[in-house]
């Protein structure tokens, strides 16, 4: 947009006064909040989605819609990082004071097309769990009829709802641009702050219904109690979700009046939907873990058996030797010993049990080498055979 030489010289004014007592610093950032959430956001959901995906591509060997729209979800998600970025880059999270009028109007762009591009991402990952609800505990309303209508009917309302919240997001003001643009006077915009605390509002019932709609029907399985708990604790990571829209509630309400620190609030707001998102992704992910554990549990445990043998090792080793100190300090042998035997006076070698590569119940723990004495001593005492070759017993 084209400003005059007056609108150029405000633009680069300070946003805002600064509280009493607070000291203005001019260009101040604080991004180490951004990075940890984009860390955990993209790391995490795209740990659990490679795994979900090589489930039901090598594993299961069929997909379906969930599949593509939950990667549809994340990139989206990814989308919104970047978007996050480049408000950071204007001057995201620091305080309205610290920033020029443009920095502070660049800050509310990049937050706009962030909520615009919210309402759908929201919408499928919600979708796609109602849809994993129906296909694990309804796949038709003869199952469960209760589960069944209710998820269908969540579906159809929070598509409905993200939908109009979209083009509301676009066409909140009238011009647009008077929405992130503090100079442009003419027109009107619908208030933001209601409209975004609705849709927490509505976020939070949605999520509770979510929470609680999978619990009669996993109650009603015929698996072990600690199964089900299990279960459902991978639906309570929804709860997550609800602290998220809460802490955008808050948010919010603090963003009224003309002393409002705009710049600073909209950031955490935009930080706390994308943990929204990827809590969906990740309970919508974990689903599909039990199968690839089942699966390649053996051979994930002997990876991991592989990558500690070094530590075992060095274990074994330190166990063995102090076995072997406190052997010698109680007097006991260690390992196999030479005795004499008291019948012959020869050598009888004792083997221990714990040094032995294997045993059999059958098989004797002391063994005696024969020799030639214990040769004409076993013949000696072996009965003598009788006139008509028999032996007297």
């Amino acid at each position: 947009m084209v400003y005059n030489a007056t609108a150029e010289r405000l633009l680069q004014e300070p946003a805002l006064e600064p509280p009493p007592g607070v000291e203005r610093h001019m260009g101040a950032r604080s991004p180490a909040a951004y990075y940890v959430c984009a860390v955990f956001c993209s790391v995490v959901p795209g740990t659990l989605l490679c795994l979900r995906l090589y489930t039901k591509t090598h594993i299961l060997k069929r997909t379906d819609l969930t599949d593509y729209l939950t990667v549809l979800a994340y990139l989206m998600l990814v989308g919104m990082l970047v978007l996050g970025r480049l408000c950071l880059s204007a001057g995201g999270t620091a305080h309205q004071w610290d920033l020029t009028l443009q920095e502070a109007n660049d800050v509310v762009f990049w937050a706009w097309v962030d909520e615009i591009v919210y309402s759908p991402v929201i919408s499928i990952v919600k979708s796609v769990i109602l849809l994993q609800y129906i296909r694990i505990f309804a796949p038709t309303k003869i199952v469960d009829p209760v589960l069944f209508i209710a998820s269908w009917t969540l579906i159809v309302l929070i598509v409905s709802w993200n939908f109009a919240c979209f083009w509301v997001s676009i066409f909140i003001c009238s011009p647009v641009q008077k929405f992130w643009d503090t100079l442009t006077t003419d027109g009107s915009c619908i208030n933001f702050s209601l409209n975004i605390l609705l849709t927490c509002l509505f976020n939070i019932i949605t999520d509770i219904s979510i929470l609680v709609l999978p619990s009669r029907a996993v109650w009603r399985l015929r698996i072990p109690t600690k199964r089900k708990y299990a279960i459902v604790s991978v639906f309570s990571i929804g709860l997550l979700a609800c602290i998220s829209n809460a802490m955008v509630i808050l948010y919010v309400s603090r963003q009224s009046g003309a002393k409002a620190d705009v710049s600073y609030n909209v950031a955490w707001m935009g930080l706390w939907a994308y943990a929204e998102i990827a809590l969906g992704l990740i309970v919508i992910c974990t689903l599909s873990l039990p199968k690839f554990i089942e699966v390649k549990g053996k051979r994930l445990r002997l990876f991991l058996s592989s990558v500690s043998l070094p530590f075992s090792s060095r274990s074994g080793s330190w166990d063995k030797r102090r076995r072997s100190e406190k052997d010698a300090e109680l007097g006991e042998p260690d390992g196999d010993e030479t005795t004499l035997n008291p019948k012959t006076g020869g050598a009888t070698k004792v083997y221990r049990l714990d040094t032995l590569p294997s045993f059999n119940s059958r098989e004797e723990v002391f063994m005696t080498p024969r020799t030639e004495e214990d040769s004409a001593l076993s013949l000696a005492e072996q009965p003598s055979p009788n006139a008509t070759g028999d032996r007297v017993i």
